[in-house]
């Protein structure tokens, strides 16, 4: 198993249902990737932790830095 654990932040105040959304899409991805892990908001910043097998982390972290390109 191998961990990433990342922090991004919300450039505007985020209401409930937003957050709701993202989190299903967030489980939802992450199930389909046969990746676990949890993912916080604050109000301000996401901070997600996940784990899964080398290949589908690093993949997933790839995925991430193309989304910040």
């Amino acid at each position: 198993m191998k961990q990433l654990i990342y922090a991004s932040i919300a450039y505007e105040t985020v209401g409930f249902n937003t957050v709701k959304g993202i989190l299903n899409t967030a489980h939802e991805m992450n199930f389909n990737n046969a990746i676990t892990g949890m993912l916080v908001y604050n109000g301000e910043y996401f901070l997600q932790c996940i784990e899964g097998s080398e290949e589908n982390v690093n993949t997933l972290f790839e995925n991430i830095k193309k989304e910040l390109e």
